[in-house]
């Protein structure tokens, strides 16, 4: 593979994996009255107290945000990874639950669709951990590590 698309590749493809959290995250820090009310019913009937949904969604932020920002600038990217490795896990059996839907439903298509994108989410996150971030990366510039190894 050429360096130009090894470079470029990484670089796109970690802004691409981490805007989704990025944006997630800052949404719900920004309207977090209204995001706790709006997931206080899945979770509580996820059987989690309702005292423990805004703290809950303080974590998310935090995981999201951070982990999402590690990835994008590629600085402790396998930290990040396993932030939201670990975010995904947790939050995607609990809020697209389509298996207990009717699969005749549009609600049912939807949250199918929702689950399998954060699979697949997943295993961009897994990938990141297990090859890291890529030459053009501030891990990277750490190791003073500079060209791809043949």
């Amino acid at each position: 593979m050429s360096h130009f698309w090894e470079r470029t590749g990484t670089v796109l493809g970690r802004f691409l994996l981490g805007l989704i959290f990025l944006a997630s995250g800052v949404g719900k820090a920004m309207t977090f009255n209204d995001t706790v009310e709006h997931v206080k019913g899945v979770m509580t009937g996820a059987g989690i107290p309702e005292g423990a949904v805004a703290p809950l969604i303080v974590v998310a932020i935090v995981f999201e945000i951070l982990g999402s920002l590690t990835i994008i600038l590629g600085l402790f990217t396998r930290f990040g990874a396993i932030l939201l490795i670990v975010f995904l896990i947790v939050v995607s059996p609990i809020f697209h639950r389509f298996w207990t839907l009717d699969p005749k439903t549009p609600q049912y298509q939807d949250q199918m669709a929702n689950f399998m994108k954060n699979v697949a989410i997943l295993g961009g996150m897994l990938i990141l951990l297990a090859r890291g971030p890529g030459l053009c990366s501030i891990d990277n510039l750490w190791r003073k590590k500079v060209q791809a190894t043949p």
